[in-house]
């Protein structure tokens, strides 16, 4: 059992999210420095161990490390013990002194392998889960509070004739695709989700796509039931479209439908599937195979005062529009 409680500011929720900002920290771009501070030649009692942001925006951090960033006015914390904790058990030890006064001393791991051999088998791909988090891509433009705050601004309601509008939008865009592939994009998502949907949907459409749903356009489908009737529907609306977006939430993890939309879709047109996170990067505890595919998120175009839907590699950073990647360019 390791320590997961270092203070008011530091905690983990598990042993699992220890690891998994275990391997954050052992990023290769140093992205938190760890640092000790001995200010005894000042007059004070002892050492101060600190974390410090040095790259990115720490909101995209694991949750713990967010946390605590949020928790300090000068985003510097101490948590002595618990820098202490990585340099005597996780081979923080490699000193280098910035400016030769022995005041302050910052502490960078070995080696990865060093660190490795200090986490249990178990919790292996909780560290490199950490290890590989992609903290420079902001996944949650579309977060909870900014498609409510779109549904509030249009009055997109299920208690209005807002579906309607939508679908008969969506229908005029549709209209001017190919009929074997009727929709540009088929949006995998939990029905617990439903507002977020409806206005997720909405800017698609400002943005020129023709979006599959099915409670919009197959309004008899029962997806509470699994069954052979509703398997077969869906897969042919999922012929009919070019991409699969994954609407990646806290309550698709439940959904009985999403997981096999994936795989078959993936299965069909491989490379033509993409995730939109509405949640925090990283955050993809028990789905760990939704790293493996690019994420989409909804941005500015240069140049222009236009919104689009960009396809991004979770690996390189390089991205193209959505329309370009359903037209069949490659993602670099």
């Amino acid at each position: 059992m390791v320590r997961l409680n270092w203070g008011e500011k530091l905690n983990f929720s598990s042993e699992k999210e220890y690891y998994e900002t275990l391997g954050f920290l052992c990023k290769e771009e140093n992205i938190v420095k760890v640092y000790i501070e001995d200010n005894r030649k000042s007059g004070a009692r002892g050492i101060e161990g600190r974390l410090r942001v040095s790259n990115g925006d720490y909101n995209f951090f694991p949750n713990a490390l967010k946390k605590l960033f949020e928790r300090s006015d000068d985003k510097r914390p101490s948590v002595t013990a618990y820098v202490l904790n990585l340099r005597d058990k996780h081979y923080f030890n490699k000193e280098k002194d910035p400016t030769g006064r022995e005041h302050t001393t910052y502490l960078y791991k070995t080696s990865l392998e060093d660190v490795q051999k200090t986490v249990p088998e178990q919790y292996h791909k909780d560290f490199m889960r950490g290890y590989r988090w992609n903290y420079k891509i902001d996944t949650r433009v579309l977060n909870e509070e900014y498609l409510r705050n779109n549904a509030l601004k249009k009055n997109i309601s299920d208690e209005n004739d807002a579906k309607d509008r939508i679908l008969i939008e969506n229908e005029k865009i549709a209209l001017n695709r190919d009929e074997e592939k009727k929709y540009d994009i088929f949006l995998s998502h939990s029905s617990l989700d439903h507002t977020l949907v409806l206005s997720l949907v909405d800017l698609f459409i400002d943005a020129g796509y023709a979006v599959y749903v099915d409670w919009i356009e197959d309004t008899e489908l029962d997806r509470s039931n699994v069954t052979v009737e509703t398997a077969r529907i869906l897969k042919k609306r999922m012929n009919s479209s070019k991409g699969l977006a994954y609407i990646s939430t806290t309550n698709i993890v439940s959904s009985r439908w999403c997981p096999w939309e994936l795989g078959y879709f993936d299965g069909k047109k491989n490379n033509r599937c993409c995730i939109l996170p509405i949640m925090a990067p990283g955050e993809f505890n028990g789905q760990e195979y939704l790293g493996l595919y690019p994420y989409l998120r909804y941005d500015h175009l240069e140049n222009t005062v236009k919104n689009d839907f960009l396809v991004y590699n979770q690996i390189s950073n390089m991205h193209i529009t959505l329309r370009e990647w359903l037209n069949g360019k490659k993602l670099m």
